[in-house]
């Protein structure tokens, strides 16, 4: 299964940079670019959680016939598999990077990432946000709780305490 998630990965890295291609040639459509654009990058976040965790199943089986088991992470399989996949990432990254910035203009890729990196920390810092309100809204609630079975536990001790003085 974590072979074919690799291969799944490696297929949508594909796929993104034929499309980009296809779309820079024409460029008629905006919304295909970004979606393209979208499963490149999607593509290369599975490869690098997929190295991180040393699976990547492209060249499994060639590399399986070749040099031998590549199922220790340690072999030498296992460790080319990793840079191969981690070149050809490099190599259709600097493709990608360089047919925007022949088509649209120097530094348009660059601009591209740094706009995504920027909506991404105003993502991360709004959830952040939202997880402070959210904690704070819950300490809010647990306080007046907390006061109501105070107070309950107070006039039930009084009831008590009322009705053990009258016997």
């Amino acid at each position: 299964m974590v072979v074919a998630e690799g291969i799944a990965a490696v297929t949508l890295l594909k796929t993104a940079v034929d499309g980009i291609r296809k779309t820079i040639a024409t460029c008629q459509s905006i919304g295909e670019l970004s979606h393209d654009l979208d499963n490149f990058f999607d593509a290369k976040d599975q490869m690098s959680e997929q190295k991180e965790s040393g699976v990547l199943g492209q060249w499994q089986n060639l590399l399986q016939k070749k040099i031998g088991s590549t199922s220790n992470s340690l072999s030498i399989g296992s460790v080319a598999k990793q840079t191969i996949s981690a070149k050809l990432m490099e190599e259709n990254y600097e493709k990608i990077r360089s047919m925007i910035d022949q088509r649209f203009g120097y530094g348009t890729f660059a601009q591209i990432e740094y706009d995504h990196s920027e909506l991404v920390k105003k993502a991360e810092s709004d959830a952040i946000k939202n997880r402070r309100k959210k904690n704070k809204q819950l300490a809010k609630i647990a306080e007046i709780v907390g006061g109501v079975i105070l107070v309950l536990a107070g006039i039930l001790g009084v009831v008590f305490y009322i009705q053990w003085a009258k016997k």
